[in-house]
Order: C-alpha cells, then sequence, then structure tokens
C-alpha cells in the first residue's frame, strides 16, 4: 500500500499513540522491534518513560529520535502491574491505545528469575525455591502474573477496544495476531522480516555484575573496561554455567502462589466477555 505521509514525534505524553505496557519478562521486548520495523511505526527501546523518566524531568523527544512515523509508541515493561499506571495513564493520555504481552504466568516467574542472576541482582547460588519465600521475592515474581487482576483494573479506566492483548505462546498464530496488531494500531498490512528473531536472549557470564555495567555503566575506563572483557566473560559464563531449570517442585510452588491465576483461563475468559481486542488469539 501507498507510504502513509510522516507526521512530527510527540512532544508529549499526551501525543503518543499508543503503549507496550509489559509485564516484564512476556517477550515485550522482542514485540517492540517487531512493531518498530513497520515503516509507519515508531516505538523505541524500553525506557518505562512514565514511571521513570519522567520523574526526572526527561524530554520525551530524546527517547523518540531517529525515525519520522505516522504511529508513535513507547515501551515500559513495567505499566502492566504497577500499582498507580492505570488511573495515572488515564490522566495523562485517555485516548491512548494498550498493548499487553501475555505469557504463561510460571514460565514467566521462570524468566524473571533468570533475570535477576543475569545481572547480579541475586547471585547465583540463590535458589528460585529461596526467591519465591514471602519476604524475598515472592512478591516482585508473583504479582505481575496475576493477568485477570490486572486487566480488570486497567478496564476500569479504559475501554476495552482501546486495549490489546498479544499472546506470546500461541506461536502457531503469530503472523495473523501481529497482523490484526497493525490493523489495531491504525497502519497498513507489512511483511515483517525475521518474525522469529531472537531479541534480549538470557546471556549467563561468569561475572554477572562486570556484564552489568558493560551495557548500564555509565561511560569511563570502567565501562571500556567491561566492554573489553565481555566477551571472554560471556565465553566462561557458558562455559562454567547453564541457565537455571524449573524443578517440579518449583513449578508446583509457583502454582500454588499464583492460585487461580496461574493458567491464562480466567484472563480469557474476562477479555473474551469485555470485548478486549486479540482476546480471540488465547491457544
Amino acid at each position: 500500500m501507498p507510504r502513509i505521509p510522516d507526521t512530527a514525534p510527540p512532544r508529549d505524553v499526551s501525543e503518543l499513540d499508543f503503549f507496550l505496557a509489559g509485564p516484564g519478562h512476556s517477550a515485550s521486548t522482542w514485540l517492540r522491534s517487531v512493531l518498530d520495523s513497520h515503516p509507519d511505526i515508531h516505538i523505541p527501546p524500553e525506557s518505562n518513560y512514565v514511571t521513570w523518566q519522567m520523574r526526572h524531568g526527561e524530554p520525551l523527544g530524546r527517547f523518540l529520535r531517529g525515525k519520522r512515523a505516522k504511529v508513535y509508541g513507547e515501551h515500559g515493561n513495567d505499566y502492566f502491574a504497577y500499582a498507580e499506571t492505570p488511573e495515572k495513564f488515564a490522566t495523562l493520555n485517555p485516548g491512548a491505545k494498550l498493548v499487553f504481552t501475555i505469557r504463561d504466568p510460571v514460565v514467566r516467574v521462570l524468566k524473571a528469575y533468570r533475570h535477576d542472576i543475569r545481572w547480579g541482582t541475586l547471585p547465583r547460588y540463590l535458589t528460585l525455591e529461596v526467591a519465591l519465600l514471602e519476604d524475598f521475592f515472592q512478591h516482585r515474581y508473583i504479582h505481575a502474573g496475576c493477568h485477570a487482576y490486572h486487566l480488570e483494573r486497567w478496564l476500569k479506566h479504559f475501554p476495552a477496544q482501546q486495549l490489546f492483548l498479544y499472546w506470546v505462546d500461541n506461536k502457531a498464530n503469530t503472523e495473523k495476531q501481529i497482523a490484526d496488531l497493525f490493523r489495531f494500531l491504525g497502519v497498513g498490512e507489512y511483511t515483517v522480516p525475521n518474525l522469529d528473531r531472537r531479541v534480549n536472549e538470557s546471556v549467563f557470564t561468569a561475572i554477572p555484575l562486570i556484564h552489568r555495567h558493560a551495557w548500564f555503566g555509565k561511560m569511563g575506563i570502567g565501562k571500556l573496561l567491561a566492554l573489553a572483557f565481555e566477551p571472554v566473560n560471556r565465553a566462561l559464563g557458558r562455559l562454567l554455567y547453564s541457565p537455571p531449570q524449573l524443578t517440579d517442585e518449583d513449578r508446583a510452588r509457583i502454582v500454588q502462589l499464583l492460585g487461580p491465576h496461574a493458567t491464562l483461563d480466567r484472563l480469557a475468559s474476562l477479555a473474551i466477555e469485555r470485548g478486549v481486542p486479540g482476546a480471540e488469539h488465547h491457544a
């Protein structure tokens, strides 16, 4: 189809067309890269602008450089489950569309735990069993996976037709989901190259803190040294360590903690009942 004329980038959150709102560890980074590949969409890498950058006075334009498009979005992986976000978004931008990525809640817990091991948030010797203790990371891992509960919160502030659910585990229907998502966002058909791309794949290095500094440290001699050591750090990690796996005991404990949210059935029923776009793709 003909190229849609570009529009000027938004100057304020109220002018954004949509938000890719997580939750974390549910392939939202992959989906962002897919959306941004469309010539009429610009959504820069995750910034959590509303919950982090905006608080510190950072201008939105800093994160929207480099591409002119018809539709502009912003990616924050903590928006879906953050306590204040539905009401805050309804105040800041009541007309925005919101895209949520939905993954098996049990698998999402494992992904969150691996993330914390990768970046040194948790020491490698600390097991998932310990991390799930009530006074440790239980809330961090379980709360965001209560998908139906959080969708109900968003539906109190936004019409169902402004929300879209993308089902990560329905891989047999990826192309149809992406096509429906493009229509939802108001852009034309587009064939995404390398739709099976791997994005933000977990890396388990020998020294996680040096790995984290290589990615996120301020530029200086320390970051330069960390970057120089990164190939060796990764090679040693591959040699010495393997990604943590989910044991039967871990799975049983996660299911117990999630309760009725351990499957996506409750979410799917709610989304279908309320007419949320994308609900029909629940596998």
